[in-house]
């Protein structure tokens, strides 16, 4: 799964590259490839819709209930950008026991608990490539560290950040 903004400092040719690879490989797989669009998208993503066009099961924004049906389904989701703030995407999906592929970079070594960063984290294109063949091809051992590592997103979620909010609000006012 891609469920970033489709723009440029996601690195969107990193992602289609990897993908190329898995399929010279013979490794199939399905991709959802979610995400806002503004303004003017990289051309990437017109050559991607043609040559993954057999294993696209979804293109563009997504409503609510289609995104979460989405993140549910999806067995991996990968990252390869160059930009990023926090990765709330990320944390959705790993959230819906989706398995991680990230860049060893940003910050997204914060988010990862250490005891996954072998499986998880890449430093280098080819990495990833061996990371997602690794992924694609043991689905047992990806469901049950994708279990195991929505504990790690369990401080974002809204039920523990709202009552820190709260406190911090009535603190503000008092």
């Amino acid at each position: 799964m891609w469920n970033q903004r489709w723009e440029y400092d996601k690195n969107p040719e990193a992602f289609f590259a990897a993908l190329d690879a898995v399929v010279v490989a013979g490794v199939p797989f399905r991709l959802a490839l979610c995400g806002q669009q503004y303004g003017k998208r990289p051309s990437i993503f017109d050559a991607a819709l043609t040559q993954f066009a057999d294993q696209i099961i979804h293109v563009g924004h997504a409503d609510f209930a289609t995104y979460r049906r989405l993140l549910w389904q999806a067995d991996i989701v990968i990252s390869t950008a160059h930009h990023e703030f926090f990765g709330i995407s990320i944390l959705e999906a790993i959230a819906c026991h989706t398995f991680p592929l990230l860049p060893h970079r940003l910050s997204y070594p914060e988010l990862i608990p250490s005891t996954f960063y072998a499986n998880c984290l890449y430093h280098s294109q080819n990495e990833l490539v061996q990371r997602l063949t690794w992924a694609l091809t043991h689905s047992e051992q990806v469901r049950e560290s994708a279990t195991e590592l929505r504990t790690a997103v369990t401080p974002f979620s809204w039920p523990t950040i709202a009552p820190l909010y709260d406190t911090a609000l009535a603190q503000l006012t008092a």
